[in-house]
């Protein structure tokens, strides 16, 4: 059940895109397209903060002691949150002509929804962790859902990529607030008021085990996170607003891909903290069975998957859609296989393995951008740093009978 919810919120999710290129101009939907990237980039920290919100609901069974790990997991979040907006959306208005981005106004709306991430991915996390994945599948869908129906709403009103931005944020909000109320019918999960986030010191010795996981956590999904991006912000740099529109069809449907992938992440990382390897493994496989088989449909009707369902022409670019795909594919597995490799306590590995990855792309880049595009260069290095990852840690997991936390 949580599996299908997650499948429809993947759906109406990547509706997003399609639904709002028909109300917006190429360059718009770019921007857009290029934003929620960026925002996706921005709440690597929340995907980290998710992860370990599992890892507290599974191994602190005591409700008061998990609820005092989690609130110091909230107050922590929240500072970073705040850290991270600021210099994200500071960085990005100082740089804005040079991404080719209209205004200042839809990097706002950026950072607005990474501040309404951070409870919202904690109420998720603890639902999962708990058990109850089929109230965080509802609940993820209702983010969604609301979000296109305000984007939509948004973009009607001829506020362009602002507009589409807000809605993102505007969807986030109301999910948080239905995921209060559904922590405060059940006594024993009950909602942890925001109020208390600066109220009190942050008891950083609740998180004490959590130490060197949430700081390789941090590490490895941020390397997977720029680099499987790394192509839709090569295009911005690279490429006019219209050209880099183009393109943002491309990267749209192609990144879809990592959508099917996260549901199956969440349902892993129970499963790997408590060293069910043969559940986990099955994960993996139906992960690339699935993401190879949605792969293998876009290579073949790249037109109808860009034309018709998004609604922008990729022009010259389409002939770039097989090594995107590839790319995707690969990625989607590696973010299954690098959260649960934390889970089952295999840190140091994973480390080094991120580490190995960013310096592959960042050879393979330099190597191939002297005789292809830089699109081309960033989807050649993704490709190779993603094989490279998953290579090391599949041969770990795989080996390793009994993990243990080295």
């Amino acid at each position: 059940m949580f599996y299908a919810l997650s499948g429809l919120t993947s759906a109406v999710n990547y509706l997003f895109y399609p639904v709002i290129a028909r109300f917006v101009t190429v360059q718009q939907y770019g921007e857009i397209q290029f934003l929620v990237s960026i925002f996706g980039q921005l709440s690597v920290g929340f995907v980290v903060l998710n992860i370990l919100a599992v890892i507290i609901s599974v191994k602190v069974t005591d409700q008061t002691k998990q609820q005092s790990a989690i609130r110091a997991l909230n107050q922590l979040a929240q500072l970073v949150a705040i850290a991270v907006c600021v210099i994200g959306v500071a960085f990005l208005s100082a740089y804005r002509q040079h991404l080719t981005l209209s205004s200042v106004w839809p990097i706002t709306w950026v950072g607005v929804g990474l501040l309404i991430n951070v409870p919202f991915t904690i109420v998720i996390g603890r639902l999962q962790g708990n058990g109850r994945f089929v109230a965080s599948g509802v609940l993820s869908l209702a983010s969604v859902a609301i979000k296109l129906f305000a984007s939509i709403l948004f973009t009607m009103a001829h506020l362009g990529s602002s507009g589409a931005i807000a809605g993102i944020a505007v969807g986030l909000f109301a999910a948080w607030a239905i995921g209060e109320w559904l922590m405060s019918t059940n006594k024993a999960l009950s909602r942890f008021p925001m109020s208390n986030v600066f109220s009190k010191r942050i008891p950083f010795s609740e998180l004490a085990f959590l130490k060197e996981s949430g700081l390789i956590a941090l590490v490895s999904i941020a390397v997977l996170t720029i680099i499987s991006s790394a192509d839709s912000i090569t295009s911005r740099i690279t490429l006019g607003s219209y050209e880099a529109g183009q393109y943002a069809a491309i990267a749209t449907i192609t990144k879809s891909i990592l959508a099917i992938a996260t549901p199956l992440m969440w349902l892993a990382l129970p499963a790997a903290i408590s060293h069910a390897r043969k559940k986990v493994v099955s994960l993996y496989a139906i992960t690339f069975l699935l993401c190879t088989s949605f792969g293998v449909l876009i290579i073949a009707l790249p037109s109808l998957f860009t034309k018709v369902l998004v609604g922008v022409d990729p022009g010259a670019f389409l002939h770039l859609t097989t090594p995107a795909t590839i790319s995707m594919i690969l990625y989607a597995v590696a973010f299954v296989v690098v959260a649960s490799a934390i889970c089952f306590g295999h840190l140091k590995t994973t480390f080094l393995s991120s580490l190995i990855a960013i310096i592959l792309y960042g050879v393979v880049f330099t190597l191939t951008v002297h005789h292809h595009s830089p699109i081309f260069a960033s989807l050649m290095g993704q490709i190779v740093s993603a094989s490279a990852l998953l290579i090391i840690l599949l041969t770990q997991i795989l080996r390793t009978r009994d993990p243990i936390h080295t």
